[in-house]
Formats: structure tokens, sequence, C-alpha cells
């Protein structure tokens, strides 16, 4: 079924789809037909913020069917361990007995043969907060659904709705379920970033740019091959500000000092010594405060110099396009961090927690200005910490350390 072109706006911008869903056993022919920014017509209908759902209500009766209102409606609704909150109604109808028009011009009492009604609901910006009930809440983004884990969902739907009066047959209601997701757009590089993005040169590092970088310190000390007992300072820096869109890459630079010498060697030439991983946590709205979390990806890092009682690395993280934005409604909270390990043979830390977590906003898309590009070297690179290269540290004193029957690294 077409909707009429005039009845449509650019919300949706140039590219649109029509979706039409027809309910099973009708006796009135009842469907609905909506347009929306989802790639094919077997998809769920997709909508972002600022859309208004644009479509049309059809139906085809061969007689006077009794019918007392024809409405059509946007409902969200929160589950969580079977309970059902709606935080959004949005109502209104397009037939009824008192009217005397329709949106053609043309009234018909009896609504017999074909009958079409044009609908348009503005997706608001707000809705009502599970907690306190105001208005003022952000509208949450769809999430769970079926085959999820997860206990809570939250869902959005059309649906039109045909009343009859008593005695004339049962109502009719026809429901087509719908996508929200806002675009939450991450914040600008600064200036310096920007502009090695736009030559193609390396991004400033935090010890020349520290305005450009948020940075953490951590500490963490440990046993190194039974021998002594060694302390490990760490800087964990993430590129201003802590706002990344997914598809995108999170740059970071870490520096590693120790005052033992060895260790250091022996950091210098271990493949993966770090652990870098943009962890999401799922925080739901239970009782027990359940949280679910996963690894979505890992870091890929290369050492940029040894100086004097130090690493110094850099690095970046890609961030999946399909992962679901940062956002938090009521006690449904998806949230980021970005943890940080240390590991290597013969060093034996006192917690196997990470040695740094830094909280971070993924956001639906990244701001305008120069696309971030990938500094990561050749898998060929003697840093590129994901090739499989091992070489004991001959450069600096092969004596130090080797490899004991076992095919493990020994000191001494």
């Amino acid at each position: 079924m077409a909707v009429d072109v005039d009845h449509v706006n650019d919300s949706l911008g140039s590219s649109k789809t029509v979706h039409t869903a027809t309910l099973d056993d009708s006796n009135l022919e009842l469907s609905i037909t909506v347009l929306s920014r989802a790639v094919s017509m077997s998809s769920t209908p997709l909508y972002h913020d600022g859309d208004t759902i644009i479509g049309t209500v059809h139906i085809n009766s061969s007689k006077n069917s009794g019918i007392q209102d024809i409405s059509i409606s946007l409902r969200g609704q929160h589950s969580c361990y079977g309970k059902d909150t709606t935080f959004l109604r949005l109502s209104h109808s397009v037939w009824s007995p008192e009217r005397r028009t329709s949106h053609e011009g043309v009234y018909e009492r009896n609504l017999r043969g074909t009958n079409i009604w044009n609908f348009s609901i503005p997706l608001p910006a707000c809705c009502n907060a599970l907690d306190t009930g105001t208005s003022d809440t952000p509208l949450p983004p769809s999430f769970g659904g079926s085959g999820s884990v997860l206990p809570e969902t939250i869902n959005y739907e059309i649906s039109c709705t045909v009343r009859r009066r008593f005695f004339s047959g049962p109502d009719e209601q026809l429901s087509v379920p719908i996508q929200y997701r806002p675009q939450t757009v991450a914040g600008s590089a600064p200036l310096s970033r920007s502009h090695a993005y736009n030559n193609g040169t390396p991004i400033p590092g935090p010890e020349v740019d520290a305005e450009g970088w948020s940075s953490f310190r951590s500490s963490c000390s440990g046993d190194f091959f039974s021998r002594r007992e060694v302390n490990i300072d760490c800087e964990f820096s993430l590129a201003a500000p802590l706002e990344y869109a997914r598809g995108g890459l999170i740059p970071f630079a870490v520096r590693v000092s120790t005052t033992d010498q060895q260790l250091l060697d022996l950091l210098a030439v271990t493949p993966d010594f770090l652990s870098i991983h943009l962890q999401r946590q799922v925080l739901c709205n239970t009782t027990l405060s359940a949280t679910f979390e996963k690894t979505v990806s890992s870091g890929r890092y290369w050492v940029t110099a040894k100086i004097q009682g130090a690493l110094l690395i850099a690095g970046e993280i890609n961030a999946s396009a399909i992962l679901q934005p940062s956002f938090q409604y009521g006690a449904l909270e998806v949230a980021y961090l970005v943890q940080f390990f240390i590991g290597a043979p013969g060093l034996h830390l006192k917690t196997a927690s990470p040695i740094g977590a830094i909280p971070v906003q993924i956001c639906a898309r990244r701001a305008p200005g120069p696309r971030p590009i990938s500094y990561a070297p050749t898998v060929s690179s003697e840093w590129d910490t994901t090739a499989a290269l091992y070489s004991l540290p001959t450069i600096m004193g092969a004596a130090l350390f080797h490899k004991g029957a076992d095919g493990e690294i020994v000191l001494g």
C-alpha cells in the first residue's frame, strides 16, 4: 500500500523504507503501513530521536460493522522479570461517529468499502521516569527483546485499535513493534588531534598535549620469579573527551615505570604483557542489583620508546559499530569501562583485578570533523604485540633470562 507522499516530511531523510503489517483473521482487513529508516521491508521499523512516525491505517468493510472508534497509538513499555510499566503512551482517534470529516475531507458514517487514514506521531524527547513519574526523563532506546538473556527490556510499538459497540462483534487491534535508537553524538576531538587526523601525522601524546588526554595513575606490586618483590607504576591516558563513537577508535597511551631493570627488560620483549579491554556493564533494575559484564573489544598497542626506568606505549581500541550506546533509565544502565591488566612470565601480582578501569561513554555517532585514523603498525613490526613474536632480550643481556626445560622463561 502506498503512503500519501504529500503527507511525508523530511524527518527520516532521503532514504525511507515502507513496512506493511496486516491483522490475521480480521473482519475488516485491518492493516498499518509506516515509513522508517530500516534498511529493508523485512526489518523492524527503525526511528531516531526527532523523527516523526508517518503512516496509514487501512480497513475494508462490506457492511456497517458497528464501529465506535478507530485510534492509533504509540506505546513504550519497560519490562523487568514479568512486571510491565508503560512509560510512554500517545494516542489519537483517526475516526469516530462524531467527526464530520476525515483526512480526505469525506465523511463516511458507516465506513462501508475501503477506508484509508493518514497519521503522524512525532517522537517526544522525554517520557515518564520509572521512579518519580516526572516527564523530563530522556526517551530511552529500545533494549533487549526476544532471545536476550537479560531480565529487562524496553520495547516500543505502534497500535491501531478498532472499537465496536456492544453486540457488534469483538474489537480488533493490530500492533507493530518498532525500534527507537537515539543518535547520541560523541564530543569533539581537541584541535591538536583533529589537526593530526587531517594531516595524517601522529597524534601528540600526553607528554606534550596534556589537555588532549585524560590521565589516571595506578600502582601494583608482586613477586618476580619468586626471588623478590617488585613495584610497578602506571599512567594510563585516554584521548579526551571520554566519549567515543561506535565504529570508531579509542586512542590510549600508557607509561609503565619500575625501578627493577630486569623486569623492565622482560616487559619490553613480552608480547601482550598489557591487556586492554573495552568492557560493557549492564546494571539491571532489580532488588539484587544484578550486573552483567562482557568484554566487547580488546586494544592493540605498540612500544614507542624505552627510556630510563619506563616504557612508553601507544595503542587504540576498535569500538564495534554494533555496540549499544551508553544510556541510563531508572536503575537500568548500559555502561562501558576501559580496563588495563599487566602480566608477564615470572611476574605474579598480588591481585588479579585490573590495575586501571576508566569509565567511558559510547555514542551512536562521531562528532563533526575529521574521521579518526589508525596508527597501528603492520603485523610484522618488531613492537607490534599482536604478532606472535617472542625474542629473549639479547640487546639487554641474554644472560638475564633463559628458557627452562618446560619452555617457560626462567631468570638467571
